[in-house]
Protein backbone atom coordinates (compact mmCIF):
# COMPACT_ATOMS: atom_id res chain seq x y z
CA UNK A 1 0.00 0.00 0.00
CA UNK A 2 1.12 3.48 -1.04
CA UNK A 3 1.79 5.30 2.34
CA UNK A 4 3.06 8.40 1.02
CA UNK A 5 -0.17 10.45 2.17
CA UNK A 6 -1.30 8.74 4.93
CA UNK A 7 -1.58 10.67 7.76
CA UNK A 8 -0.21 9.79 11.01
CA UNK A 9 -3.41 8.78 13.13
CA UNK A 10 -4.51 6.37 9.92
CA UNK A 11 -2.20 3.53 10.93
CA UNK A 12 -4.64 1.89 13.32
CA UNK A 13 -7.27 2.10 10.96
CA UNK A 14 -5.69 0.48 8.26
CA UNK A 15 -3.10 -1.77 9.43
CA UNK A 16 -3.84 -4.34 12.46
CA UNK A 17 -2.63 -2.65 16.17
CA UNK A 18 0.12 -5.44 16.07
CA UNK A 19 1.56 -3.88 12.98
CA UNK A 20 0.88 0.00 13.19
CA UNK A 21 3.65 0.68 14.90
CA UNK A 22 6.30 -0.60 12.65
CA UNK A 23 4.59 0.63 9.98
CA UNK A 24 3.91 4.31 10.95
CA UNK A 25 8.01 4.10 12.04
CA UNK A 26 9.21 2.82 8.87
CA UNK A 27 7.09 5.77 7.33
CA UNK A 28 8.69 8.32 9.65
CA UNK A 29 12.17 7.07 8.91
CA UNK A 30 11.51 7.41 4.94
CA UNK A 31 10.26 11.30 5.59
CA UNK A 32 12.66 12.27 8.30
CA UNK A 33 15.98 9.71 7.08
CA UNK A 34 16.15 8.79 10.80
CA UNK A 35 16.35 5.23 11.88
CA UNK A 36 13.75 4.41 15.09
CA UNK A 37 14.74 1.09 15.79
CA UNK A 38 15.81 1.80 19.20
CA UNK A 39 12.49 3.21 19.96
CA UNK A 40 10.29 0.50 18.37
CA UNK A 41 12.48 -2.31 20.17
CA UNK A 42 9.46 -2.99 22.56
CA UNK A 43 7.55 -5.30 24.34
CA UNK A 44 4.44 -3.03 25.43
CA UNK A 45 1.49 -4.69 23.71
CA UNK A 46 -0.48 -1.71 21.53
CA UNK A 47 -3.74 -3.39 23.15
CA UNK A 48 -2.68 -2.11 26.32
CA UNK A 49 -2.13 1.06 25.57
CA UNK A 50 -4.12 2.03 22.28
CA UNK A 51 -6.82 4.74 22.94
CA UNK A 52 -6.10 5.04 26.53
CA UNK A 53 -2.33 6.22 26.84
CA UNK A 54 -0.81 7.45 23.82
CA UNK A 55 -1.84 7.98 19.67
CA UNK A 56 0.32 8.10 16.89
CA UNK A 57 2.53 5.34 18.83
CA UNK A 58 6.10 4.57 17.82
CA UNK A 59 7.24 2.83 20.71
CA UNK A 60 8.91 3.10 24.12
CA UNK A 61 11.99 5.40 25.54
CA UNK A 62 13.77 3.40 28.53
CA UNK A 63 14.45 5.08 31.71
CA UNK A 64 16.67 3.50 34.66
CA UNK A 65 14.82 2.48 37.36
CA UNK A 66 17.48 2.33 41.05
CA UNK A 67 16.36 1.55 44.61
CA UNK A 68 16.17 3.93 47.73
CA UNK A 69 15.57 2.41 51.37
CA UNK A 70 14.16 1.15 53.18
CA UNK A 71 12.98 4.46 54.61
CA UNK A 72 10.76 3.62 58.18
CA UNK A 73 7.70 5.59 58.22
CA UNK A 74 5.09 5.95 60.89
CA UNK A 75 2.27 7.80 58.82
CA UNK A 76 -1.45 8.16 58.81
CA UNK A 77 -1.90 5.45 56.30
CA UNK A 78 1.44 3.65 56.68
CA UNK A 79 3.87 2.03 59.28
CA UNK A 80 6.34 0.56 58.71
CA UNK A 81 9.36 0.00 56.20
CA UNK A 82 9.35 0.76 52.54
CA UNK A 83 11.89 0.76 49.40
CA UNK A 84 11.34 3.34 46.98
CA UNK A 85 12.05 2.57 43.46
CA UNK A 86 12.86 5.96 41.42
CA UNK A 87 13.00 6.38 37.49
CA UNK A 88 15.45 8.65 36.85
CA UNK A 89 18.54 9.53 34.65
CA UNK A 90 20.39 11.88 37.07
CA UNK A 91 23.47 10.28 38.85
CA UNK A 92 23.30 10.79 42.65
CA UNK A 93 19.39 11.33 42.72
CA UNK A 94 19.20 7.38 44.04
CA UNK A 95 22.40 7.42 46.39
CA UNK A 96 21.20 10.84 48.13
CA UNK A 97 17.95 9.43 48.71
CA UNK A 98 19.38 6.47 49.88
CA UNK A 99 21.63 7.99 52.03
CA UNK A 100 18.57 10.40 53.50
CA UNK A 101 16.57 7.10 54.32
CA UNK A 102 19.57 5.43 56.27
CA UNK A 103 20.00 8.03 58.87
CA UNK A 104 16.11 9.04 59.13
CA UNK A 105 16.12 5.01 59.62
CA UNK A 106 18.92 4.97 62.24
CA UNK A 107 17.26 8.23 64.06
CA UNK A 108 13.67 6.36 64.20
CA UNK A 109 12.42 7.15 61.24
CA UNK A 110 10.15 10.00 59.43
CA UNK A 111 6.91 11.04 60.87
CA UNK A 112 3.82 11.95 58.18
CA UNK A 113 0.78 12.89 58.43
CA UNK A 114 -1.84 13.67 55.28
CA UNK A 115 -4.94 15.00 54.42
CA UNK A 116 -7.04 14.64 51.63
CA UNK A 117 -7.97 18.17 50.13
CA UNK A 118 -9.21 16.59 46.88
CA UNK A 119 -8.65 17.28 43.09
CA UNK A 120 -10.36 20.68 41.50
CA UNK A 121 -11.68 21.76 38.64
CA UNK A 122 -12.89 25.46 38.20
CA UNK A 123 -14.96 26.32 35.00
CA UNK A 124 -15.06 29.99 34.05
CA UNK A 125 -18.06 31.55 33.31
CA UNK A 126 -18.77 34.72 31.69
CA UNK A 127 -21.82 36.77 33.33
CA UNK A 128 -23.75 40.17 32.55
CA UNK A 129 -22.58 41.47 35.59
CA UNK A 130 -21.69 41.43 39.06
CA UNK A 131 -24.82 40.80 40.17
CA UNK A 132 -25.66 37.79 38.17
CA UNK A 133 -22.53 36.31 39.40
CA UNK A 134 -24.02 36.90 43.27
CA UNK A 135 -27.28 35.13 41.78
CA UNK A 136 -25.26 32.32 40.33
CA UNK A 137 -23.27 31.70 43.87
CA UNK A 138 -26.45 32.19 45.75
CA UNK A 139 -28.28 29.22 43.35
CA UNK A 140 -25.26 27.29 43.71
CA UNK A 141 -25.45 26.78 47.48
CA UNK A 142 -29.11 26.59 47.93
CA UNK A 143 -29.07 23.57 45.05
CA UNK A 144 -25.66 21.75 46.31
CA UNK A 145 -27.23 18.36 47.51
CA UNK A 146 -28.53 18.53 43.78
CA UNK A 147 -25.57 19.06 41.65
CA UNK A 148 -23.50 16.69 44.40
CA UNK A 149 -25.76 13.94 43.18
CA UNK A 150 -25.18 14.99 39.57
CA UNK A 151 -21.99 14.71 39.65
CA UNK A 152 -21.55 10.84 40.53
CA UNK A 153 -24.61 9.80 38.36
CA UNK A 154 -22.29 8.53 35.70
CA UNK A 155 -19.02 7.42 37.89
CA UNK A 156 -20.28 6.45 41.88
CA UNK A 157 -16.41 6.44 42.83
CA UNK A 158 -16.30 10.33 42.01
CA UNK A 159 -17.86 12.78 44.96
CA UNK A 160 -18.40 16.21 44.62
CA UNK A 161 -16.97 17.55 47.98
CA UNK A 162 -17.57 21.20 47.51
CA UNK A 163 -17.85 24.61 45.46
CA UNK A 164 -15.28 27.53 46.24
CA UNK A 165 -16.83 30.95 44.37
CA UNK A 166 -14.24 33.09 43.12
CA UNK A 167 -15.27 36.18 41.42
CA UNK A 168 -13.84 39.17 39.45
CA UNK A 169 -16.28 41.63 36.96
CA UNK A 170 -18.18 39.52 34.77
CA UNK A 171 -16.00 36.76 35.46
CA UNK A 172 -17.33 33.70 37.81
CA UNK A 173 -15.10 30.83 38.71
CA UNK A 174 -16.78 27.87 40.28
CA UNK A 175 -13.63 25.78 41.57
CA UNK A 176 -15.02 22.13 42.52
CA UNK A 177 -13.77 19.90 44.69
CA UNK A 178 -13.82 16.09 43.96
CA UNK A 179 -13.05 12.75 45.97
CA UNK A 180 -12.19 10.24 42.79
CA UNK A 181 -11.63 7.27 45.12
CA UNK A 182 -8.11 5.51 44.62
CA UNK A 183 -7.74 7.37 40.85
CA UNK A 184 -6.21 10.49 40.42
CA UNK A 185 -9.31 11.42 39.08
CA UNK A 186 -8.55 14.78 36.78
CA UNK A 187 -10.92 13.36 33.77
CA UNK A 188 -13.67 12.08 35.99
CA UNK A 189 -13.71 15.67 37.88
CA UNK A 190 -13.88 17.58 34.37
CA UNK A 191 -16.78 15.62 32.89
CA UNK A 192 -18.34 16.33 36.32
CA UNK A 193 -17.57 19.69 36.42
CA UNK A 194 -18.74 20.27 32.55
CA UNK A 195 -22.07 18.37 33.58
CA UNK A 196 -22.44 20.66 36.49
CA UNK A 197 -21.70 23.68 34.43
CA UNK A 198 -24.19 23.09 31.89
CA UNK A 199 -26.95 22.54 34.66
CA UNK A 200 -25.92 26.22 35.86
CA UNK A 201 -26.11 28.30 32.62
CA UNK A 202 -29.45 26.49 32.48
CA UNK A 203 -30.73 27.24 35.47
CA UNK A 204 -29.40 31.06 35.89
CA UNK A 205 -30.17 33.44 33.42
CA UNK A 206 -27.85 35.71 31.85
CA UNK A 207 -24.12 33.78 31.54
CA UNK A 208 -22.16 31.66 29.46
CA UNK A 209 -19.27 28.57 29.94
CA UNK A 210 -16.36 29.69 28.62
CA UNK A 211 -14.44 27.33 29.62
CA UNK A 212 -14.46 24.19 31.61
CA UNK A 213 -10.69 25.05 32.92
CA UNK A 214 -10.36 28.74 33.50
CA UNK A 215 -6.90 28.41 35.43
CA UNK A 216 -8.24 28.88 39.16
CA UNK A 217 -7.94 24.97 39.59
CA UNK A 218 -5.16 25.11 39.53
CA UNK A 219 -3.99 22.27 37.17
CA UNK A 220 0.02 21.60 36.55
CA UNK A 221 0.78 25.30 37.44
CA UNK A 222 2.89 26.88 40.32
CA UNK A 223 -0.24 28.59 42.14
CA UNK A 224 -0.05 30.59 45.23
CA UNK A 225 -3.53 29.30 45.95
CA UNK A 226 -2.87 25.46 46.23
CA UNK A 227 0.11 26.42 47.98
CA UNK A 228 -2.52 28.16 50.79
CA UNK A 229 -5.86 25.62 50.53
CA UNK A 230 -3.81 22.76 49.21
CA UNK A 231 -4.95 20.25 46.30
CA UNK A 232 -5.39 16.28 45.94
CA UNK A 233 -3.38 15.91 49.58
CA UNK A 234 -1.69 18.27 51.61
CA UNK A 235 1.19 15.77 53.07
CA UNK A 236 3.47 17.20 56.01
CA UNK A 237 6.66 15.14 57.25
CA UNK A 238 8.98 15.31 60.38
CA UNK A 239 12.18 13.70 61.65
CA UNK A 240 14.55 14.16 64.56
CA UNK A 241 18.04 13.46 63.59
CA UNK A 242 20.75 12.97 66.39
CA UNK A 243 23.98 14.58 66.41
CA UNK A 244 25.79 11.21 66.75
CA UNK A 245 23.92 10.48 63.36
CA UNK A 246 24.96 13.84 61.93
CA UNK A 247 28.06 13.27 62.20
CA UNK A 248 28.53 9.25 61.32
CA UNK A 249 26.58 9.59 58.16
CA UNK A 250 26.85 13.75 57.24
CA UNK A 251 30.15 14.71 58.68
CA UNK A 252 28.73 17.97 59.56
CA UNK A 253 26.73 19.37 62.29
CA UNK A 254 23.12 20.29 62.69
CA UNK A 255 23.99 23.98 62.77
CA UNK A 256 25.83 23.87 59.63
CA UNK A 257 22.73 22.15 57.90
CA UNK A 258 19.90 24.59 59.14
CA UNK A 259 22.42 27.60 57.98
CA UNK A 260 21.94 26.12 54.82
CA UNK A 261 18.47 25.92 54.93
CA UNK A 262 18.02 29.53 56.48
CA UNK A 263 20.12 31.32 54.14
CA UNK A 264 19.88 29.14 51.14
CA UNK A 265 15.90 28.02 51.19
CA UNK A 266 14.11 30.51 53.00
CA UNK A 267 16.30 34.02 51.85
CA UNK A 268 17.50 32.85 48.56
CA UNK A 269 14.06 32.01 47.62
CA UNK A 270 12.67 34.95 49.35
CA UNK A 271 14.97 37.21 47.23
CA UNK A 272 14.99 35.69 43.52
CA UNK A 273 11.23 35.90 43.98
CA UNK A 274 9.89 32.05 44.01
CA UNK A 275 6.90 30.71 45.82
CA UNK A 276 8.35 27.19 46.58
CA UNK A 277 10.67 27.04 49.65
CA UNK A 278 12.78 23.72 49.14
CA UNK A 279 15.47 22.50 47.12
CA UNK A 280 14.62 19.96 44.65
CA UNK A 281 11.14 18.63 45.76
CA UNK A 282 10.65 17.87 42.03
CA UNK A 283 13.52 15.52 41.51
CA UNK A 284 12.01 12.97 43.75
CA UNK A 285 8.65 13.28 43.08
CA UNK A 286 10.11 13.48 39.43
CA UNK A 287 11.33 10.11 40.00
CA UNK A 288 8.75 9.05 41.72
CA UNK A 289 5.88 9.90 39.43
CA UNK A 290 7.75 8.12 36.08
CA UNK A 291 8.23 5.02 38.00
CA UNK A 292 4.70 4.20 39.55
CA UNK A 293 2.86 5.52 36.46
CA UNK A 294 1.94 8.82 37.38
CA UNK A 295 0.78 12.06 35.54
CA UNK A 296 4.10 13.37 34.48
CA UNK A 297 2.22 17.00 34.23
CA UNK A 298 1.53 16.99 37.85
CA UNK A 299 5.16 17.59 38.91
CA UNK A 300 4.86 21.02 38.64
CA UNK A 301 2.07 21.74 41.48
CA UNK A 302 3.31 18.14 43.33
CA UNK A 303 6.79 19.69 44.03
CA UNK A 304 5.00 22.97 45.58
CA UNK A 305 6.13 22.85 49.57
CA UNK A 306 8.41 24.42 51.95
CA UNK A 307 11.27 22.73 53.70
CA UNK A 308 12.78 23.29 57.40
CA UNK A 309 15.52 22.44 59.26
CA UNK A 310 16.39 24.17 62.75
CA UNK A 311 19.35 23.34 65.01
CA UNK A 312 18.06 21.32 68.22
CA UNK A 313 20.47 21.27 71.01
CA UNK A 314 23.00 19.90 68.51
CA UNK A 315 20.40 18.02 66.89
CA UNK A 316 18.19 18.55 63.55
CA UNK A 317 14.58 18.77 63.14
CA UNK A 318 13.53 18.13 59.98
CA UNK A 319 10.19 19.16 58.39
CA UNK A 320 8.36 19.56 54.96
CA UNK A 321 4.82 20.40 53.34
CA UNK A 322 3.50 19.78 50.24
CA UNK A 323 0.33 20.73 49.82
CA UNK A 324 -0.78 19.77 46.32
CA UNK A 325 0.36 16.25 46.03
CA UNK A 326 -1.51 14.98 42.79
CA UNK A 327 -1.60 11.04 42.63
CA UNK A 328 -3.41 7.84 42.51
CA UNK A 329 -3.20 3.92 41.99
CA UNK A 330 -5.86 3.16 39.62
CA UNK A 331 -5.64 4.48 36.22
CA UNK A 332 -4.15 6.26 33.22
CA UNK A 333 -0.03 4.76 33.57
CA UNK A 334 -0.81 2.92 36.80
CA UNK A 335 -2.48 0.09 34.83
CA UNK A 336 1.02 -0.71 32.52
CA UNK A 337 3.19 -3.36 32.89
CA UNK A 338 6.38 -2.00 35.12
CA UNK A 339 4.60 0.66 36.34
CA UNK A 340 2.27 -1.39 38.04
CA UNK A 341 5.11 -3.13 39.44
CA UNK A 342 7.00 -0.37 40.50
CA UNK A 343 3.56 0.44 42.14
CA UNK A 344 3.40 -2.39 44.18
CA UNK A 345 6.98 -2.92 45.02
CA UNK A 346 6.80 0.70 46.48
CA UNK A 347 3.40 0.08 48.64
CA UNK A 348 4.78 -3.89 49.73
CA UNK A 349 6.16 -3.03 53.68
CA UNK A 350 9.40 -5.14 54.11
CA UNK A 351 9.00 -6.46 57.26
CA UNK A 352 5.65 -8.03 56.92
CA UNK A 353 6.22 -8.67 53.46
CA UNK A 354 2.57 -7.95 52.87
CA UNK A 355 1.07 -5.13 50.38
CA UNK A 356 -1.37 -2.27 51.53
CA UNK A 357 -4.51 -2.91 49.53
CA UNK A 358 -6.75 -0.49 51.65
CA UNK A 359 -6.23 3.20 50.80
CA UNK A 360 -3.64 2.54 48.51
CA UNK A 361 -3.11 6.32 47.11
CA UNK A 362 -3.05 7.92 50.71
CA UNK A 363 -0.45 5.36 51.46
CA UNK A 364 1.57 6.18 48.26
CA UNK A 365 1.84 9.74 48.92
CA UNK A 366 2.84 9.27 52.60
CA UNK A 367 6.05 7.03 51.07
CA UNK A 368 6.64 9.08 47.99
CA UNK A 369 6.90 12.01 50.40
CA UNK A 370 9.27 10.17 52.76
CA UNK A 371 11.84 9.74 49.59
CA UNK A 372 11.13 13.79 49.17
CA UNK A 373 12.63 14.47 52.26
CA UNK A 374 15.15 12.00 52.63
CA UNK A 375 16.73 13.36 49.35
CA UNK A 376 16.08 17.03 50.44
CA UNK A 377 18.15 16.21 53.44
CA UNK A 378 20.92 14.63 52.21
CA UNK A 379 21.45 17.45 49.78
CA UNK A 380 21.25 20.01 52.56
CA UNK A 381 23.90 17.87 53.80
CA UNK A 382 26.23 17.57 50.62
CA UNK A 383 25.94 21.24 50.43
CA UNK A 384 27.14 22.36 53.83
CA UNK A 385 30.30 19.96 53.81
CA UNK A 386 30.99 21.14 49.94
CA UNK A 387 30.15 17.58 48.90
CA UNK A 388 27.84 18.56 45.96
CA UNK A 389 30.31 18.86 43.22
CA UNK A 390 32.41 15.83 44.53
CA UNK A 391 28.73 13.62 44.37
CA UNK A 392 27.84 14.56 40.75
CA UNK A 393 31.81 13.94 39.54
CA UNK A 394 31.62 10.42 41.17
CA UNK A 395 28.24 9.56 40.27
CA UNK A 396 26.53 11.80 37.52
CA UNK A 397 29.08 11.62 34.80
CA UNK A 398 32.02 9.69 33.50
CA UNK A 399 35.75 10.99 34.74
CA UNK A 400 37.95 8.75 32.49
CA UNK A 401 36.17 8.74 29.38
CA UNK A 402 34.51 5.15 29.77
CA UNK A 403 30.74 4.59 30.53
Amino acid sequence: MDTKNIKLYEFEEIYSLKSAKGKRSNYLKEKVGKDLNHISNTNLDPKEIYKKNIENYIGTVEIPVGVAGPVLIHGDFVDGSFYIPMATTEGTLVASTNRGASITRASGGITITSEFIGITRAPLFRCDGIKTSRDVIDWVKKNFLMLSKLANKDDTHLKLIRIEPYSHGKNLWLKMFFDTDEAMGMNMATKAANLISETVINKVKGLELLSVSGNMCTDKKPSILNMITGRGRRVRAECLIKEEYIEKYFRTTAKKIASINKNKIWEGTGLSGGSSYNAHFANSIAACFAATGQDLGHVVDSSLGYSTMEESNNDLYVSITLPCVIIGTHGGGTKLTKQRQCLEFMLTEVESKTIITKDMSDALAEIIVASVLCSELSLHAALATNEHVKAHETFGRSTNGKN
